[in-house]
């Protein structure tokens, strides 16, 4: 199951004996003003859910969390190598690189004459 929806998460949460509380940041200079409600609420985590508006700013929320020492997790890795704690989900940039390629392969694209991978290598 996968919950995205903030009644779904908000009762997930209460079965696990947890209160949640949204703050929303509609841009990035609604950011101090999140972090500064979160603080006075006594939050104890954050998670920042996926926003392409916000996207640009997760190193800098990286570091107001860290700061204010407010463990958080992520929907990007982007978030994570920024310095929060954890992220979960796809690598943005793979994904749009991956687009990329279904449109060349759908135009045309020969996929035996195109070395195309993603992958890292281990070492």
């Amino acid at each position: 199951m996968v919950a995205s929806d903030p009644e779904t998460i908000a009762e997930v949460a209460q079965i696990l004996g947890m209160q949640l509380q949204f703050v929303p940041a509609a841009s990035p200079d609604e950011i101090e003003g999140a972090f500064s409600l979160m603080i006075r609420e006594r939050a104890d985590a954050l998670s920042v859910f996926p926003s392409p508006i916000l996207f640009a700013a997760y190193g800098r929320i990286a570091r107001i969390a860290a700061d204010r020492k407010l463990p958080a997790i992520y929907a990007a890795r982007e978030g994570a190598e920024a310095g929060g704690l954890i992220s979960y989900g796809a690598n943005l940039p793979d994904l749009a690189r991956n687009a990329a390629y279904v449109d060349k392969f759908s135009n045309g694209l020969n996929s035996r004459t195109c070395l195309c991978s993603n992958r890292r290598s281990s070492s």
